[in-house]
């Protein structure tokens, strides 16, 4: 424990210096951020491909076709291309702007009725401002850091997307065995029921007990309709993952839970792992993205230069317009200073826009620690309880056996036999809910941590 709170002092003194340090400029940053993550590929192998650890060829081909029709997956790749193309369209200013035109007009005295006159004329004008205060240069840097964070993004998207994948696909495979448990269950209801009306046709039990069976049935009967609904449920959320219609076929052949080999989780790989999550790493970069907006906005206060140079010509003849062309230059300086009060509040709103930002990302830290610290507990608590159910299991078999042979010797109550026979269901359900546990905490382990690591 002293171990786990020492890294995680550690690490979160790291990320906010990291990521709240406005002095330094955003390539110092993002070389203790490679540094960071070098680090942790030193020490560990990323295996960003967890879900193979279970063998199953056909989850891998499920979650491939997640990642080639998932729709929010789609999105984000458009992100990253608008980003892309927002960053290219700014940095158009760091370099001359060029215009071109011509012109021609006929003038005519309508009164006198003297010859007409043409004039035609043409001009190309190149203009530039100087960044002289790296204002235009900040801008850039800062819509940089945007589209690095949108790449971030997409690969938060695509570990939500196969986490959620993978639950979807044993969540299913979980309430398909139970639906089979609870359709044997029923079956043996039935086979009591039979039996119960024989022995009350011959005067054997009184009519409490054939009730007290078609009871059992009902209520099991109930239990798999419950269960036919949450599998359908399911099966929706996991078609709404793959983008697939209704009427797309969905065929999957579902292995036993109760047998499936589950790995362990390493449970002490240290919590600084997660400088490699990418929705941190995105927080982080929308962090260096405000900063520079707030130093671009603050040097809003300094002169601008621009200067520029026009070629133009005139000629009464259109083919002779450039023939003999006059050249002009400019130096064009504007004081945005003079509009002190309106910079001054656009400075107060960058200064605003960059604590809510930094704030963000203290949260995102903090979202992160704590969802590692209660999905590694309950992974911990998912083992014991497994153990335990499983010689819960096995005692119950034990007891429905005896309260069965109890009843066919005329010692014992139906409804002993009927009690013990649906807590032997229940356990065995349960077990198949506490492995897709143990599954569902593994893979937000791995999520969390943003891969498996192998040290």
């Amino acid at each position: 424990m002293n171990k786990y709170s020492v890294t995680l002092f550690t690490l979160t003194f790291i990320l906010f210096i990291t990521g709240c340090t406005s002095t330094k400029n955003p390539d110092e940053q993002l070389k203790e951020r490679v540094q960071l993550t070098e680090d942790i590929l030193k020490r560990y192998k990323i295996d960003e491909h967890w879900w193979q650890v279970y063998n199953d060829q056909q989850l891998n081909q499920i979650i491939e076709l997640a990642m080639k029709n998932n729709i929010d997956l789609a999105k984000r790749a458009v992100d990253i291309n608008r980003a892309l193309y927002q960053a290219n369209l700014i940095g158009e200013d760091l370099v001359p702007t060029f215009s071109a035109g011509t012109d021609g007009s006929i003038q005519k005295n309508i009164k006198t009725g003297d010859a007409s006159t043409r004039l035609f004329s043409g001009n190309i004008n190149i203009s530039y401002e100087v960044d002289l205060w790296q204002r235009i240069a900040n801008t850039v840097s800062a819509q940089q850091w945007e589209y690095a964070a949108t790449i971030q993004d997409r690969e938060t998207t695509r570990l939500a997307l196969i986490n959620n994948v993978v639950d979807a696909y044993y969540h299913l495979m979980y309430l398909q065995q139970a639906i089979t448990i609870t359709e044997q269950n029923i079956e043996n209801y039935q086979q009591i029921s039979q039996l119960v009306s024989y022995k009350y046709q011959y005067g054997r039990v009184s009519s409490l007990d054939p009730a007290q069976a078609k009871q059992a049935i009902l209520n099991a009967r109930n239990n798999l309709i419950d269960l036919q609904n949450q599998l359908k449920n399911t099966e929706q959320t996991l078609r709404d993952l793959l983008n697939l219609k209704p009427t797309d076929p969905l065929l999957i052949n579902y292995p036993d839970l109760l047998t499936l080999q589950l790995p362990k989780v390493d449970l002490n790989v240290p919590l600084s792992v997660i400088a490699n999550r990418p929705d941190l790493r995105a927080a982080e970069y929308r962090l260096q993205k405000a900063s520079l907006d707030l130093k671009a906005t603050e040097k809003s206060w300094y002169p601008t230069i621009t200067l520029g140079a026009a070629v133009s010509s005139s000629s009464d003849k259109a083919r002779t317009t450039f023939d003999l062309p006059f050249a002009s230059g400019n130096i064009a300086i504007n004081l945005p200073f003079l509009e002190w009060n309106r910079i001054r509040w656009r400075v107060k709103i960058s200064k605003e826009d960059y604590e809510s930002i930094r704030l963000d990302l203290e949260k995102a830290i903090t979202t992160a620690l704590n969802e590692i610290s209660t999905y590694y507990y309950n992974y911990t608590n998912a083992q014991a309880s497994l153990a335990n159910l499983q010689d819960k299991y096995n005692y119950d078999v034990e007891i429905t056996q005896y309260y069965d042979i109890r009843y066919q010797q005329g010692a014992g109550e139906l409804k002993d036999w009927l009690d013990a026979l649906n807590t032997e269901t229940n356990t065995k359900i349960s077990l198949l809910a506490n492995r897709y546990q143990l599954i569902q905490y593994e893979n937000q382990i791995y999520k969390a941590i943003a891969g498996r690591y192998i040290e």
